[in-house]
């Protein structure tokens, strides 16, 4: 399963949680937007020709080539050592509020369970 299928089963898993329990943790579409920015932004790190960087042009990485009904279109990208930090720090703030998000998840499920009586119907 690839990064984008897990971060939708994610939105998927987390949306059915948030409709049971009626509450939505607190930063989720951040964090959403959060997880989708960093696969982006790590895959375009991750799959850049850097043996084509143009170090006399200011830095310019080759990233990927869009094609579309006007024609071919070679992407390039400029990667400094602060925005390849502001990358990883994004990544690593990213899943420490993952890790937060579902520790408050885990936490308001065993509430909803302790607090909830049995009942005889389906969840579904």
């Amino acid at each position: 399963m690839n990064y984008n299928s897990k971060a939708e089963l994610f939105k998927r898993f987390c949306d059915d949680f948030h409709a049971v329990t009626q509450k939505q943790v607190e930063g989720y579409d951040q964090l959403l937007a959060n997880l989708r920015d960093s696969g982006k932004r790590r895959n375009l790190v991750a799959h850049a020709d850097w043996e084509s960087v143009d170090e006399d042009e200011d830095g310019y990485t080759y990233v990927r080539l869009s094609i579309s009904n006007n024609g071919m279109n070679q992407e390039y990208m400029q990667f400094s050592k602060d925005s390849l930090r502001k990358i990883i720090n994004l990544i690593y703030d990213t899943r420490t509020n993952l890790g937060e998000h579902w520790e408050c998840t885990m936490l308001r499920a065993t509430q909803q369970i302790s607090t909830t009586p049995p009942q005889n119907k389906p969840l579904y």
